[in-house]
Formats: C-alpha cells, structure tokens, sequence
C-alpha cells in the first residue's frame, strides 16, 4: 500500500517533463562553457533545484484541475484525479518541495533564486487564472522557458545571446499551440471548454495559422543567430585539409536543415498522427526525433567547440 503510494506520488511529480528543465543549459552550451566543470556543475545543481521547483507546480496544477481533469480522456488518469493519492498529500508535498527549491537556490546563487522564485509566481498566476485567458495561456508557458534559459545563464554567469531568447520563446510557442491543437482534435465530439477553458477560444483554423507563424519564427530567428555567430579561423588539424576559401566558414549554419527537419516531424506527428499533447513524451519517444536530436547536439558541440 505504502509503496503504491509513493509510486502514484512520484507520477504526479511528472519527471517526464522535466525535459523542460534542459533549457537552463543553453547559455553554457551556446556559450562555449559547457566543458567548464565549475559552471557545468552550477547549472546541474539549478537544474536539478528547477526540477524541484516544476513539479512542486505540476502537483499545484492537479489539485486545481483535478474536476476537469476527471472529464479527460487521459488527464483522469493523473494520481489526483484518479484518487490514487489525495489533494491534502499533494500539496503538502508541493510546499515541502517549493521550500526546499528556494532554500538551496537562495545558497546556490542569491540572481539564481530570483530566478526561481519569477518561475514559482509566473506558474502560479498561470495554474490560478492566466492559462484561462486565450493567446496569453500560452505566452505565459513560453515566458517559463525563457525564465529558465534566463536561470541558467544566472546561476552559470554566462550572458546569453537575444536571439536566442527569440528562438526559445517562438519555439516554445509552437509548441504549446500544437499542444492545443492535439488537446481540440482529442476532444471531437465534446465540448473542450470543460477540459480547459481556452480550447473553446482557440478554433482550429486559428491555431493552424498560430503554429504556422510560430515555426517561421523560430526557423528564422535560429537560422539568423546562426549567421550572425562569430566564428574564428578554423584551427590545429581542421585547417590542413581545408580549402583556403573555407578557412573561416560559418560552420553552425550547417545545422539549420536539421533544425528544419526536427520541426517539420514535430508538425507531422501533430497533424498526421493527432500526436502533441504531451509534446515532453512524443521528444522522448520518437525515434526520427530523437535521432534528429542527437545530430543537432553533435554537429553543434563540434561547430562551437572545435570549429570556431
């Protein structure tokens, strides 16, 4: 009994959607610092603080939700929901979790609490009335990627680059609009208003032109901070074999079709296959994802790191 319990609770922590977490190590790697243990270290520590933090909100969210949530599909499977563990339980374990978040990132770095303690307010404007309000409900989840790419350039003391900022907010807009567009087309046959509020104010044809604005966005905000990344003479082994006119290329532009295609499959699974709703466990699961993933990882730790 007692370790169904605590399998259900750790369910509700949702630790598959601490996936989200990996932005906080986007200044180091962008910004060429992720081979410094030190900072590589400091933002282990927040994002592990962050992941605290997250799922402190992910049980505040259940408590809230868990009426609507019983009407879901899928949601009504959700350990508060289900009854598997009791509101009471889950908030009682979002406090101790938020306490402790805060504790250790006020000692970890006193900029990196702040930056916690902005994600906390932000998400719990969000759970209590803003994810009822169309347009801003999914803002408000991409301002919690940029708190979180902010935070680890805090906690790392590495500045990060505007565009980027850029790319991470439209990316994280795509995203959650093809989550609602996954949630609308889930729902045919009921009214989607019972299971989130906004879903009612979003008709297909609109987020269709929202997720169709929001991959341009992020396509060509990535594709420019790409150009725009300063590349020094391609050094040491590299640049015995290469051709004098190739001795200082923009190798990280070489990234952008990869870019593309990752997005492009994303669009796929969302129209073809109805898939998005949890878009942490389709990036989690698909095997062209990930496997487009590890390419992007590859080809751009070996531009930043060996060929600029």
């Amino acid at each position: 009994m007692i370790v169904s319990k605590i399998k259900s609770l750790i369910a509700a922590l949702r630790p598959y959607q601490w996936l989200k977490n990996v932005s906080l190590y986007v200044a180091i790697f962008f910004g060429g610092e992720i081979n410094n243990l030190h900072r590589l270290s400091q933002v282990s520590k927040g994002f592990l603080i962050f992941c605290m933090a997250s799922s402190a909100m992910y049980l505040i969210n259940d408590v809230i939700d868990a009426p609507k949530d019983r009407q879901h599909p899928i949601k009504k499977r959700r350990p508060v929901a289900s009854g598997q563990i009791t509101p009471q339980t889950a908030i009682v374990a979002a406090i101790l979790l938020l306490a402790v978040s805060l504790k250790t990132s006020y000692k970890l770095d006193p900029s990196f609490f702040l930056g916690v303690l902005a994600y906390f307010i932000l998400m719990l404007l969000y759970n209590l009335f803003l994810k009822s309000i169309s347009i801003i409900d999914a803002l408000t989840v991409a301002a919690g990627f940029v708190v979180r790419v902010f935070a680890g350039a805090l906690v790392s003391n590495v500045s990060i680059s505007s565009l980027l900022v850029l790319t991470t907010i439209f990316g994280a807009l795509f995203i959650s609009f093809g989550k609602r567009r996954a949630e609308i087309t889930s729902l045919e046959g009921t009214d989607p208003s019972l299971h989130r509020k906004t879903l009612k104010q979003y008709p297909v044809i609109l987020i269709d032109k929202y997720l169709t604005i929001s991959f341009g966005s992020a396509f060509l905000t990535y594709s420019i901070y790409t150009f725009n990344y300063e590349t020094t003479k391609a050094g040491g082994y590299v640049a015995t074999f290469l051709p004098k006119m190739f001795a200082q290329p923009n190798w990280l532009m070489l990234t952008i079709p990869i870019v593309f295609y990752g997005m492009s499959r994303y669009m796929y699974l969302i129209y073809a296959k109805n898939e998005g709703e949890a878009p942490e466990k389709i990036i989690a699961t698909d095997l062209p994802l990930i496997i487009t993933g590890v390419l992007w990882s590859f080809f751009t730790y070996l531009t930043i790191y060996f060929l600029s």
